[in-house]
């Protein structure tokens, strides 16, 4: 079961910070509003490219009233969107962990404020939306359209896209003789793995997550 408070909680996670950070000019200015722009255009520029993808099946499709695009807000507008009846993997119940552990341990050395600083921002920002990413692929993988599956697609890929920047940033820390970000790169890199397992399995039109997750 994908709860939609629980996602929602997560995303209060994100827009504290986002809100927090805000440039009140609307000008990029900080490190912190650096890192969050970065978040904010790989979001659109995969909102984009998804839509671009619909238009031009349904422009191949000419007997369908609207685009795939438009069909699918009208359904998310109908439904919640993030609730299955299927038991959620063992799989999410592990990132979900890890991701709360990796915020609780960047946030804390972001307060610190040592030479680690921006690495531990960057991934404050991002780790959140891994889970929120896998959430929403794995939701919408149970519906079973060719929609579905491209957003499931996407967000797969997003998840992994977050995730090599959180990995990029622990290195350095960890190269800073920082222990604990050492300790969360071996189990970082499973996900990983584990992501790109599941999405080839996607783009392969093969269905069902990775077993055998420890």
């Amino acid at each position: 079961m994908f709860r939609r408070d629980e996602v929602d909680l997560l995303e209060e996670d994100i827009d504290d910070i986002y809100d927090l950070h805000e440039s009140i000019s609307g000008r990029v200015q900080t490190m912190e509003q650096v890192i969050i722009a970065e978040q904010l255009d790989t979001e659109e520029q995969a909102d984009s490219e998804l839509a671009m993808q619909m238009d031009l099946k349904w422009l191949m499709n000419p007997r369908a009233e609207k685009p795939l695009w438009e069909s699918h807000n009208d359904r998310v507008n109908q439904e919640d969107d993030l609730v299955c009846d299927t038991q959620r993997p063992p799989f999410y119940e592990q990132l979900f962990r890890y991701a709360d552990q990796v915020f609780i341990y960047a946030s804390d050395a972001y307060a610190r404020k040592g030479h680690s600083k921006e690495h531990a921002f960057r991934v404050r920002v991002n780790i959140k939306m891994v889970p929120i990413k896998c959430a929403i692929a794995l939701s919408e993988e149970t519906h079973d359209d060719p929609l579905s599956i491209a957003l499931a697609k996407k967000e797969f890929s997003l998840a992994i896209v977050y995730l090599e920047r959180i990995l990029i940033s622990l290195a350095f820390m960890a190269a800073e003789g920082d222990d604990q970000a050492h300790a969360f790169l071996a189990p970082g890199t499973q996900i990983k793995r584990h992501l790109q397992q599941y999405l080839t399995r996607l783009l392969n039109n093969r269905r069902g997550f990775t077993q055998g997750y420890e």
